[in-house]
C-alpha cells in the first residue's frame, strides 16, 4: 500500500513526459487556417482544426504572383465568343457588371439564358475558377439585354 501522494506525483511526471514526447514532432508548426467565403452570404468561415471542417494534411503550393488580364466586354442578346480557347491556365473570372441584366456563359458551347449547360450570372455576380481546375474551353456568353457590360479575367 502506498503512503501519501507518491502515486499522484509519478502520474504527473509520466503525463508531463508524455505531453513532451507528443508535442515535440509538432514544435515549430503553425496552425493552418483557411477561409471559406460564399458569394451571397455575409462573412466567411474559418476552416481549421477548431472548426467543424478541419483541414488535415499538408497545404502544398504557392499562390501565383503577377498580373492577369481583365478585359471589359459588351455582351449581346445572342450567344457570341467572349474568350478564345486556351487563354486561361491559372484563373478564369467571369463578371456580370450590369445591375439589371442577366448574363449566361457556356464553356465550349452555345450560351443559353437560364439553360442547362450554361452558367447563369445574375446582376452584379461573378463566377471564378482557380487552383487545380481552370477551364480552357472557349467561353461564349449571352445577355438578357443587348449591350450588357461584363468583365472577363484570365491568367
Amino acid at each position: 500500500m502506498r503512503k501519501g501522494n507518491q502515486g499522484t506525483a509519478r502520474c504527473k511526471v509520466l503525463a508531463t513526459a508524455l505531453v513532451g514526447v507528443l508535442a515535440s514532432p509538432l514544435a515549430g508548426y503553425a496552425q493552418q487556417t483557411v477561409k471559406v467565403c460564399n458569394q451571397g452570404t455575409v462573412g466567411c468561415q474559418d476552416v481549421g482544426a477548431a472548426s467543424p471542417f478541419p483541414v488535415t494534411g499538408t497545404v502544398v503550393g504557392t499562390p501565383s504572383k503577377g498580373t492577369g488580364a481583365y478585359t471589359a466586354l459588351t455582351i449581346g442578346a445572342t450567344s457570341a465568343q467572349a474568350l478564345a480557347a486556351g487563354q486561361a491556365s491559372i484563373f478564369l473570372d467571369l463578371v456580370n457588371e450590369s445591375a439589371t441584366a442577366t448574363v449566361a456563359c457556356a464553356l465550349g458551347a452555345t450560351a443559353v439564358l437560364n439553360g442547362a449547360g450554361s452558367i447563369t450570372l445574375p446582376p452584379l455576380w461573378h463566377r471564378s475558377w482557380e487552383g487545380t481546375f481552370v477551364p480552357t474551353d472557349a467561353v461564349n456568353c449571352i445577355a438578357s439585354a443587348g449591350s450588357t457590360p461584363a468583365t472577363i479575367g484570365v491568367k
